[in-house]
């Protein structure tokens, strides 16, 4: 004898509920079809289920000793299919993703490890584009995730995008560069600035742009070869610089006015195609996870 999984599921319903409609509804099926489902597995087995006598079933002592064994079932089932949800998504060979100029590689780099310890058999294919490069890639569906800076929220659709965690900014200059490392904003106004291309054309350019002599450089590794050379200061996220700064490459400034440094935040681009897939999923928790290391403000 067998019994179908979708009779175990009404059983199972119609308990949980005490309501023949109520579990209907919760199954997506009729009030007539559920008590048929009900009447044929109580046929099969051979025992009532449910007493009748009132308006509501009560489980009989039968139905009570099953309904244990039945809710295992159920759960059983469940995480069946959610096992055969995560094997379809490891099939998908490569996950395209591309990143902004400014986006810390150190981010990226943890996070994928993270992935690939989850997810054995998925290929990750990264690439550096500017943000409107990366939405209009995604919309061709030639990458799957995208992450960028401040991206403007009325040009996102059909893309879904999710805030990450915010960036904090440090301002550096060189080693002998001709600036006290405590200074006011009048002294950095006066001073020759480095900003990269991806600050300068986002919505918080007005934020950034302190330095009355301004230079736009298109490289991150141009920019900071040249603020270790003391051609001017800059502005750019604490996780690359931090690691010239132990160097001695580059020192931090601290300005007088500022309470605290400023911060960028950082968003999630995902294609529709995959935003629901349990490897885009972990790879966005990767990195949540690899952000909060990394000391990003997650708010």
């Amino acid at each position: 004898m067998t019994i179908s999984l979708n009779k175990v599921l009404a059983f199972v319903a119609v308990a949980d509920t005490g309501n023949i409609t109520l579990a209907a509804k919760r199954l997506g099926k009729d009030r007539s079809t559920l008590s048929q489902m009900i009447a044929a597995m109580e046929d099969e087995l051979g025992v009532a289920l449910f007493e009748r006598s009132g308006k509501l079933p009560i489980l009989t002592s039968a139905g009570e000793r099953l309904l244990g064994r039945a809710k295992r079932l159920c759960a059983e089932s469940e995480a069946f299919h959610e096992f055969a949800y995560q094997l379809l998504d490891e099939e998908k060979s490569t996950l395209s993703l591309a990143i902004s100029p400014l986006i810390p590689a150190q981010l990226v780099s943890q996070a994928m490890a993270q992935l690939r310890q989850r997810f054995a058999n998925v290929q990750l294919e990264v690439l550096q584009l500017e943000k409107e490069q990366i939405r209009a890639a995604l919309l061709a569906q030639t990458i799957d995730v995208g992450l960028t800076l401040n991206p403007n929220p009325t040009s996102t659709a059909p893309m879904a995008v999710s805030y990450l965690a915010n960036m904090s900014m440090e301002f550096v200059a060189g080693p002998q560069a001709l600036l006290p490392e405590l200074l006011d904003a009048s002294a950095l106004a006066s001073s020759r600035q480095l900003i990269h291309q991806e600050l300068a054309d986002s919505t918080l350019a007005p934020l950034f742009q302190v330095g009355r002599s301004l230079e736009v450089i298109g490289s991150v590794e141009l920019l900071l070869e040249m603020v270790a050379a003391n051609q001017g200061w800059s502005i750019l996220p604490a996780a690359i610089v931090a690691p010239h700064i132990e160097r001695g490459t580059l020192r931090r400034l601290q300005v007088k006015e500022l309470v605290q440094l400023p911060v960028v935040p950082i968003t999630l681009w995902l294609a529709p195609s995959v935003a629901d897939t349990s490897v885009v999923q972990g790879f966005g928790e990767a990195l949540i996870a690899q952000a909060q290391q990394l000391g990003m403000v997650s708010s």
